[in-house]
């Protein structure tokens, strides 16, 4: 049934927007392998894998990215979806000036598709562009001001560029919009740990374990007691 099909399409979308949880990249796959070999179904599959092997590192899910996305470009190379994912891969492997040129390729077709932005300011990032990246991600916030992944991304980069007074807003933000994201609450406290505020660190650390424990959060929180002298509680 086509509508099912695409009902179940656009469900695994949304399973991708939540890259940061595992458990959203695996629903996201288990629609995707039922779905068949179109190149859209194919190129959602090579990011889902792709997401999954960003947080698991885990050898074969890029392999079976790599596998998917072939099978996309083969199926359609003028494809949005395709060229999107296709910039994801080359990006990840530092294949940089072929990212941006699938990036670009998107954006001349749709010059506001938020991923393709998104995807472009990673990329001049990872490159050394840094203006150019700082003006993308901004334009991908203001394509998408409701989507946590473009402020996680510029929250960021602000924090490798030392500016942290402005990656706090934007991991604050990141929280505000999606209030079980364990990876805002870990960014955000990491740094106010980095700058010494430890008092607000723990906060959020506190507030992280709250909603879900991690081995993470408690490791971040025994540090700053830790920093702070407070030993009996660092030792908890």
């Amino acid at each position: 049934d086509p509508a099912v099909s695409q009902r179940r399409y656009l469900e695994a979308l949304g399973h991708l927007r939540r890259y940061d949880k595992e458990e959203s990249l695996d629903s996201a796959i288990e629609i995707l392998e039922e779905l068949g070999t179109s190149p859209s179904v194919q190129a959602a599959l090579a990011r889902a894998y792709l997401g999954k092997f960003q947080i698991t590192r885990q050898p074969q899910l890029a392999a079976a990215a790599g596998r998917a996305a072939e099978r996309a470009l083969e199926g359609d190379p003028q494809s949005i979806d395709v060229n999107v994912t296709l910039g994801e891969l080359r990006r990840q492997t530092g294949r940089y000036p072929e990212a941006v040129g699938a990036y670009l390729r998107v954006l001349s077709q749709q010059p506001n598709n938020a991923d393709a932005v998104l995807g472009l300011a990673e990329t001049y990032r990872a490159s050394g562009d840094f203006n150019s990246a700082e003006t993308q991600y901004k334009r991908a916030i203001a394509l998408q001001p409701n989507y946590w992944g473009g402020y996680s991304k510029l929250g960021g980069f602000y924090y490798t560029r030392s500016r942290y007074q402005e990656a706090i807003r934007q991991f604050q933000k990141v929280i505000d919009l999606v209030p079980d994201s364990e990876r805002g609450y870990s960014n955000l406290g990491g740094i106010y740990q980095r700058i010494g505020r430890y008092d607000e660190a723990i906060g959020v650390f506190r507030r992280s374990i709250q909603r879900k424990p991690s081995a993470q959060a408690y490791s971040n929180l025994g540090t700053c007691h830790y920093f702070l002298g407070q030993f009996r509680e660092a030792s908890a």
